[in-house]
């Protein structure tokens, strides 16, 4: 089993199951004998206990907002009131924790699961038959991708353990008493998201050595198995293209959202604070922004992943040794494959695509906003 898939299920173990308040989300991830599957919870009036979250979390917006327009007409500078920051920031973190789980978990839950499966099986198959091993490390997998995992894995449990007693401080201090659910939903979300990319880039890494193992019999007609499942990665994409546009688009406002509010406490009002307390909001914020520019590094790098496993279609090595009958019939099926699209946007507007320009493009707009934040106030 890779070690990414053993973070997930040390997620699932610590967040889930070892919890305090403890609530089973409506999915499960087990393992069996080394693979890994998506299961369907069964609960006693699922329904309802599906909303739980959602109640919770909308609550929570709404008494934030009630405590800010009471304490804010009475202050002189809201704008540097911590009270009114930690608020403004949960009141983010929990818009964004509805519109995903809602999306991925309650609308989108059967087609999560279906393909979630599909994909795991895919790549189990794809990994026997490439020979695929966990020493193997010809999908890509660097010293900056191992540094990563050991990040996350130090994030979720330095989390785990400090969140009761963040929590403790942070109510004390009146800043806000739901805050341990948005640090929640926010490794929940941080996890996910990496794992899926780390699953979809090794996918995709391993039809291309598809190719290259068959490419002798690509080039006698005798092989579309890489057409075929460039296919499969096609439908996954587009089954769950809609939520994966609004999720794209949420989680660079909880990114933005995190970086900017952390900062600005942190530089502006960290005199209010206990010395203690800007120390880990400043180490908050540096680990936000790795795993933030880690999460945008791997996006574009599949995305660059993509363009040459398409482009491995019409290799010179493969089209130089067909026949004219057999090119023609081959650059005909792969003539109508398209480049895989992730797009960031809500409904029928899309405000752009992951490419290789993306973690550029984001870095920048994070310090952006960040700087006008700091200037502005």
């Amino acid at each position: 089993m890779d070690d990414h898939f053993r973070v997930v299920l040390l997620w699932q173990k610590l967040y889930i199951d070892c919890y305090p308040f403890l609530y089973k989300l409506p999915i499960r991830i087990r393992a069996t004998k080394g693979r890994i599957h998506v299961v369907i919870v069964q609960r006693p009036f699922d329904r309802v206990q599906t909303m739980i979250p959602l109640l919770i979390m909308v609550a929570e917006m709404i008494l934030l907002v009630w405590a800010a327009s009471i304490i804010g007409p009475g202050l002189a500078r809201p704008a540097m009131d911590v009270r009114i920051w930690a608020w403004s920031f949960c009141v983010v973190l929990g818009l964004c924790g509805v519109c995903i789980y809602y999306l991925w978990l309650v609308e989108g839950k059967e087609t999560l699961v279906f393909w979630a499966n599909e994909m795991l099986q895919l790549e189990l198959d794809l990994k026997s038959e490439t020979n695929h091993s966990l020493k193997d490390n010809s999908h890509g997998q660097t010293h900056l991708d191992e540094l990563n995992l050991l990040g996350f894995k130090l994030g979720v449990w330095i989390a785990y353990l400090l969140t009761p007693i963040a929590t403790v401080i942070i109510m004390a201090l009146g800043l806000d008493p739901l805050y341990y659910i948005a640090e929640r939903i926010f490794i929940i979300c941080l996890v996910t998201i990496y794992t899926a990319i780390y699953s979809a880039e090794l996918v995709v890494q391993l039809v291309r050595k598809v190719v290259a193992r068959n490419w002798r019999k690509i080039q006698t007609g005798l092989s579309a198995r890489h057409i075929r499942l460039y296919v499969i990665i096609q439908l996954a994409v587009q089954a769950v293209a809609d939520m994966v546009k609004v999720t794209s688009l949420v989680a660079i406002l909880a990114a933005a959202a995190v970086l900017v509010s952390i900062t600005f406490v942190s530089v502006k009002l960290g005199h209010e604070l206990p010395i203690y307390l800007v120390v880990v909001l400043a180490s908050a914020g540096v680990f936000g922004f790795l795993m933030a520019k880690a999460l945008l590094t791997k996006a574009g790098r599949m995305f660059k992943n993509l363009v040459e496993l398409l482009g491995s279609f019409k290799g010179v090595e493969i089209l130089k040794g067909m026949t004219p009958s057999v090119k023609m019939a081959y650059m005909r099926d792969v003539g109508r494959l398209s480049l895989i699209k992730i797009p960031i946007g809500v409904g029928n507007m899309v405000f752009a695509t992951v490419n290789r320009n993306t973690n550029v493009d984001l870095s920048r707009l994070f310090i952006d906003a960040t700087v006008n934040v700091l200037l502005l106030f």
